[in-house]
């Protein structure tokens, strides 16, 4: 998920909102912001999956707001009159390295609460490296005003999982889940996504994580 390729989108920013460019984004570009809206969308059915699993309102919560993460970047799809092929069934992908991934951190999730927060670490975790790379060589103004919001609200939803108490499982707005948080799930986010992210870097040595010749970025609301 790393992204690496991206250099300047050129999509144009009128009064904060986006409209048709005047110049064409470049392959790789295109490719990037596409593979963006599908890395949002496994965020966002990931956290589903571990909400009607486990009953914590902050799966639900940062689920809703992974939605709004996928809005933003539509908006930048349809200003560069992009195709977007995200399938619209939940847990689905195009992208083969995040069908494989949905997959991992699902059956991840599933063994305990504790896990599945760890799960959450683990991806917000990832989609802050992303998109600070993004952030480092992108220069277009719209898109970088959306990579940056994505950027916050992934700072936010890493917060939200650290500080989850178990005990407050009804609202997830619990502040003593240090000991879950970072104690465990961030253990188990170190061992167990590990290997997911050596995969994702697999793919980036021959043209980088999708962003290359094949993609990628992420971030807030």
């Amino acid at each position: 998920m790393k992204t690496t390729l991206i250099r300047s989108l050129t999509a144009a920013a009128l009064f904060g909102g986006l409209t048709s460019t005047a110049w064409a984004l470049t392959p790789a570009e295109e490719t990037s912001v596409l593979f963006m809206k599908q890395e949002e969308k496994l965020a966002r059915d990931v956290y589903q999956v571990l909400h009607t699993q486990w009953g914590a309102k902050i799966f639900s919560n940062i689920a809703a707001s992974e939605q709004k993460h996928m809005n933003a970047v539509d908006t930048l799809i349809a200003a560069n009159g992009l195709e977007d092929a995200t399938p619209e069934a939940a847990g689905e992908f195009t992208y083969p390295e995040l069908q494989e991934l949905y997959d991992q951190l699902v059956e991840q999730g599933g063994a305990s609460l504790a896990d599945a927060l760890a799960v959450g670490v683990a991806i917000e975790t990832e989609d802050i490296a992303d998109l600070e790379d993004a952030l480092a060589v992108v220069e277009d103004a719209a898109t970088r005003r959306v990579f940056t919001n994505l950027l916050n609200g992934s700072l936010r939803h890493l917060a939200a999982f650290n500080n989850f108490d178990e005990t407050t499982i009804g609202t997830g707005t619990g502040k003593g889940g240090k000991k879950v948080g970072k104690g465990k799930a961030a253990k188990n986010k170190g061992a167990k996504a590990k290997k997911n992210k050596n995969n994702k870097k697999n793919r980036k040595g021959g043209g980088s994580k999708g962003k290359g010749g094949n993609k990628s970025g992420k971030g807030k609301n």
